[in-house]
């Protein structure tokens, strides 16, 4: 599928090119995605004859750019992004909360902020190629179900439901193949493995 919007200011035009259209359970489903801007700037032989991405990555090469977007960050809205971002870094194999060096402590202090367990955005980085999950604070609390959650796998789904539990994650549901959780401030994730 091919989708051609007009104008993006920069006298191109912007294409997004969408790939295993699926429908499931009456929403369409689309993935993966790309998006490229074609322009006097962007390279359009980055992309080959059905339109799909023919370059690793993000790239310049003598004034061209081609752009395919890629997941960085998962960013949560929390009421205490310290104490969630240390969940999230326990609950997840290779994951730890990114280290505080004297710059970022420097920048905190210039906000106001002494102590980093008040840190207003608090990042939890995987290993190299992982998305990172970002929590930043917000005055409101979470009223409703998330519109987006984390899928978790795992070995032995027994024994990791116990050490989450332990962690502070409560379990909402057993839906049989997987399982139904939340995390100390309510946010929803499923646990799929073997019993």
């Amino acid at each position: 599928m091919r989708l051609v919007g007009d104008g993006d200011g920069l006298g191109g035009r912007i294409v997004a090119l969408v790939h295993g259209v699926r429908a499931g359970r009456g929403v369409a489903v689309f993935s993966p995605l790309a998006v490229r801007v074609e322009a006097s700037w962007v390279e359009p032989e980055c992309f080959d004859e059905q339109g799909a991405a023919n370059v690793p990555s993000r790239r310049r090469r003598r004034g061209t750019i081609a752009a395919v977007a890629r997941l960085h960050d998962v960013v949560f809205d929390s009421h205490h992004p310290a104490s969630i971002a240390r969940f999230w870094a326990a609950a997840l194999d290779g994951y730890q909360v990114a280290a505080y060096d004297e710059a970022e402590l420097a920048r905190l202090r210039g906000k106001g902020i002494l102590d980093p367990e008040d840190d207003p955005g608090v990042l939890v980085e995987g290993l190299d190629g992982q998305p990172r999950l970002c929590f930043q604070l917000v005055p409101e609390q979470k009223m409703v179900k998330n519109r987006v959650h984390l899928d978790l796998r795992c070995d032995a789904a027994g024994a990791e439901l116990n050490r989450l539990l332990e962690l502070g994650a409560s379990l909402v549901a057993d839906y049989g193949d997987h399982l139904l959780l939340r995390d100390p401030e309510g946010n929803e994730f499923c646990l799929f493995g073997r019993s």
